[in-house]
Parts: structure tokens; sequence; C-alpha cells
């Protein structure tokens, strides 16, 4: 007999925006080398700031995708099980008026603000509208969404995710999700990720260890996740395991 799920319409972790903040202060200590390994000085021909001092709205612009990439996999590590997210994502579409009591699980509203669309244009365009920016900041005006809009993103969300466990695939991986997300930023930045291996002396023997720019840019990016996903006790990502994918995946 199947397992009948039950909707989970009350939030019973940290809020999304929260979770978004955490990541974006995570990144400010290594904020100036991540945006230099993105080529945005070299692109605008400036000279790279001192760490220490503040960073300029245009280089916090830079960095909120990041901190968007990073926020996605620690939601998704923490998610509920996708049964649960088919039956809530269901009962939305059905009722979406329960979106705007307010209280939704982040999983809920990440997936309902992936599909979200004013109008036609391009899902999650404008998926500030669906989280707010109680806590964060949004580079365009609001935009109070619809009922109408609601219910679609419920469907489409719900029709995604189906085919999905249909399919057999597992939806929860910590090192996928961010190998998508990161792997499309540094690609769009203009570089390629290609793995490569260097030598190395471990305990006077050598050994080889992969290394390279999206290797590095890894290693800036991704403390304020690995310690969020130790301190819930999670499965961590690796950084190997993230640049397999990323390759694999040729954004």
């Amino acid at each position: 007999m199947p397992t009948i799920y039950k909707p989970q319409l009350t939030e019973p972790e940290t809020p999304m925006p929260e979770i978004w903040d955490r990541m974006f202060k995570g990144l400010i200590p290594n904020a100036r080398p991540i945006l230099d390994s993105l080529g945005y000085y070299a692109e605008r021909d400036l000279e790279i700031p001192a760490r220490e001092s503040e960073l300029t709205e245009e280089e916090k612009e830079e960095l909120r995708p990041v901190a968007s990439g990073l926020m996605e996999t620690a939601i998704m590590s923490v998610r509920m099980k996708d049964g649960v997210l088919v039956s809530t994502l269901d009962k939305i579409a059905q009722d979406p008026s329960l979106f705007f009591d307010g209280g939704l699980p982040a999983a809920v509203q990440w997936e309902v603000a992936k599909e979200y669309q004013r109008v036609d244009e391009q899902p999650s365009a404008f998926c500030m509208d669906v989280w707010g920016d109680e806590q964060t900041v949004c580079s365009y005006s609001l935009t109070a969404p619809t009922e109408a809009s609601i219910k679609k993103a419920a469907e489409a969300a719900h029709r995604r995710i189906k085919k999905l466990r249909a399919s057999g695939r597992r939806y929860n991986q910590a090192n996928r999700i961010v190998a998508h997300s990161l792997g499309r930023i540094f690609r769009l930045s203009g570089h390629s990720i290609v793995r490569r291996w260097v030598p190395a002396m471990s305990e006077r023997e050598l050994i080889f260890v992969e290394n390279g720019p999206f290797h590095d840019f890894l290693e800036l990016v991704l403390p304020p996740l690995i310690l969020y996903l130790r301190e819930q006790r999670l499965p961590p990502v690796t950084i190997e395991s993230i640049v397999r994918f990323a390759a694999k995946l040729g954004l």
C-alpha cells in the first residue's frame, strides 16, 4: 500500500531569509577574493580594494547570487520528504490563499519561487516577490503575487518534483545542487570548469591532488555552508565532488 503523505503548512526549520542572510554574511570575509576570482575587478579595470574596507553596493550585488546558491543547498539539505513536499504543493495549488497566511516551510517557498512568474518571463526571474525583502536587499521593485500566479507556480513545482520522483532520481543531493548553482555562476563569469591534477607531497610521498580556478573559488565560498551543515548534523559537501559534478553538467 502506498504511503499517504500529509501536507505541511508551517515552518519547523529556519526561515529562508534568515538562511540567505547567514550565507551572505558568511561570504563577507572572503568577498574580495571571491569577486576577484569571478573577474569582477579585471572586467572593470579596478584595483582590488583592501579586504577590511566596506563593500560597495555594486560588489554586494555581485555577491548575492553566490549567497543564493549556498542558501538553496542549505535549504534542500534539510528539506522535508519529497512526498510531503508534493502533497503540500498540491494543497497550495488547490487553495493558493494558504500562501498568504505566512509561515510556509522554506522548502515549499523555494519550490514555488523557482517556478513563479509575474506574466510569461523566465521562471524565478522575480522570485523575491515570493521570498520578500524583510531581511535581504532586492535589486528590483517587488510586486505582490496573485493567487493565480501562486497557483500556477505550485502546479509547475508539483509536476517537476513528481517527474523527478518517477524517474527514480534522488532529488536532495547537496553536492549536485551546489555544483549546479555555483558552477553556473562561475561559467557566466567567463571561466571554464576544468579538472586539473597537480603533484603534492604527503608524509614524504608524492601524491596528486585536484586543483584549478573553480576548486579555488569553492574553497572561498563554501565555509558558511559547511558550517551550517555541520551544525545541522548533515552530510558535508566536498569540493572534489562538486567539481566533478559541475564538470559533467557543462552548464
